[in-house]
């Protein structure tokens, strides 16, 4: 999701301008002029970067990164920074109708800024609130388009145009299919106030500029400091993004690697088909009895499938043999529990059924479940729908339905999670925990301090976890794990 930060939004202000009075009601200081320009294009190129990485990796990646949340509070600091230089000028300009429609826009802004963080911190129940942030912000895009287009404030070109910009971005806000174009459009108006705040200083020349105020000064502070907190934290979250791309580029090629070794099958039944990759285990024995591991991808096959990758290492391979059954993940469905998408759960609960029939080296009493994000709600899902089908299960990062807790009882399970996690609030995790172990169950729960939503690597570092795993058998009740952490 973008966040339209700008919206020609601003906040209240009553300056005192010293030196000559015509100058001091309508001239601002040009060190203002000139701060305010920096700072604009540094938050142009900030909302062009974070675009960017926004449709390279995707809203979910993005708001996962490590630094994300520092750079979100970087860029409303220099968002309400310049709000605060422009309103200023429209204060000493006696643009009035601008000044009060800037006002009532920082407020909307506000609005969606709250909604932001709140999203950030986990909290998916101000969700349906952003469709009304988005509908109230265009009409205030709207308005303040009207100040600028049919009031004085028309009599600087510049600003006339951006309200004309304004008029046409606020009517396309308004309408669902082309709200998304006009979130993105939106962050390019600082633009003409930039060349305005130019225009000024080349008019105006240095000759009877007012004295800089005590305000001038620390918005010029406030500003300097804000384009340098972006320019650090732009690169540190460019660098994170990169990297995640390069290790998913490096993942797709693997995965096309994994594809070419072990192949994909397909089942169907009347109503649906399901793709899917099965290893076999490391020097397969038919004679002999394995583990089934399901393990469900948040997106794609494997690629998209940590748990799976894992279980693909040949040391874990030799250590743990077992079948890795891994289903095809396809878009705008779930394995169960995410909202909103469609679940495509019976159809997997077949395509077990009939490995076990294909292969009578997989032991029912021995089938596990675990997956990442979207693949942890599966597993929650799963082992809740289907509580006779799993030995065992570990989600990480996901949520279940507590309602199902006394499903659980007979089912060992071990949970992770990140504190901090902005993708998927960590309560989902210890509501759950705590339901089980309020039914009688036994589970596990192991919640990282400070992190977020990429956890995996902690996960596996986790003392005991598979040989915790690889111990539990349906009907013999949860064990614990030999190494605690």
């Amino acid at each position: 999701m973008l966040n339209s930060r700008f919206c020609g939004g601003c906040s209240t202000l009553n300056p005192q301008i010293s030196g000559n009075r015509y100058f001091a009601v309508h001239i601002m200081n040009h060190g203002l002029n000139r701060i305010g320009i920096a700072l604009g294009i540094a938050l142009i190129a900030g909302l062009i970067l974070e675009s960017i990485i926004y449709l390279r990796i995707g809203a979910d990646t993005l708001w996962g990164l490590q630094s994300y949340s520092k750079w979100l509070i970087c860029l409303s600091a220099g968002t309400y920074t310049w709000h605060f230089i422009v309103l200023k000028y429209f204060h000493v300009k006696k643009f009035e109708l601008a000044f009060w429609s800037t006002v009532i826009t920082i407020l909307a802004t506000g609005f969606q800024t709250f909604i932001s963080f709140e999203l950030l911190s986990g909290n998916r129940e101000v969700v349906p609130l952003l469709r009304i942030a988005v509908v109230i912000i265009s009409a205030v895009n709207l308005v303040r388009g009207a100040s600028l287009v049919f009031s004085q404030a028309n009599e600087r070109k510049w600003l006339k145009i951006g309200g004309i910009v304004l008029l046409a971005i606020g009517a396309a806000g308004l309408v669902p299919q082309i709200q998304q174009a006009a979130m993105i459009a939106v962050q390019l108006v600082p633009i003409f106030f930039i060349l305005n705040f130019r225009d000024e200083i080349r008019s105006d020349g240095n000759e009877h500029q007012p004295r800089q105020s005590p305000l001038d000064l620390g918005l010029t502070i406030a500003g300097t400091i804000c384009i340098l907190a972006m320019l650090a934290f732009g690169l540190t979250i460019s660098g994170q993004a990169w990297a995640k791309v390069a290790r998913t580029n490096s993942l797709v090629v693997q995965a096309q690697a994994w594809h070419k070794a072990f192949g994909s099958r397909t089942y169907s039944n009347s109503i649906d088909t399901l793709d899917y990759t099965l290893i076999l285990p490391l020097d397969y024995d038919s004679t002999k009895r394995y583990p089934l591991v399901v393990t469900l991808p948040y997106g794609g096959s494997i690629e998209g499938c940590p748990p799976a990758q894992m279980f693909l290492a040949d040391d874990i391979r030799s250590k743990y043999p077992s079948f890795i059954f891994i289903p095809f993940s396809r878009e705008k469905t779930s394995w169960g529990g995410v909202p909103g998408m469609r679940t495509i759960d019976t159809i997997v609960f077949e395509t077990i059924d009939k490995l076990k029939k294909d292969f009578k080296s997989i032991d029912p009493k021995k089938v596990y479940v675990t997956g990442v994000s979207k693949g942890a709600y599966g597993s929650w899902h799963f082992i809740t729908a289907r509580p006779d089908i799993f030995a065992a299960a570990i989600p990480v990062c996901g949520e279940g339905n507590p309602q199902y807790a006394s499903h659980l009882t007979d089912v060992a399970v071990w949970a992770f999670h990140g504190e901090d996690d902005p993708n998927v609030p960590v309560k989902g995790s210890r509501e759950m925990i705590a339901a089980i172990k309020n039914a009688g169950g036994n589970a596990r729960y192991t919640e990282f301090p400070g992190q977020g939503h990429h956890i995996w690597e902690l996960v596996i570092q986790t003392p005991g976890l598979l040989d915790w795993l690889f111990k539990q058998e349906k009907g013999s009740g949860p064990t614990a794990p030999s190494t605690l952490p």
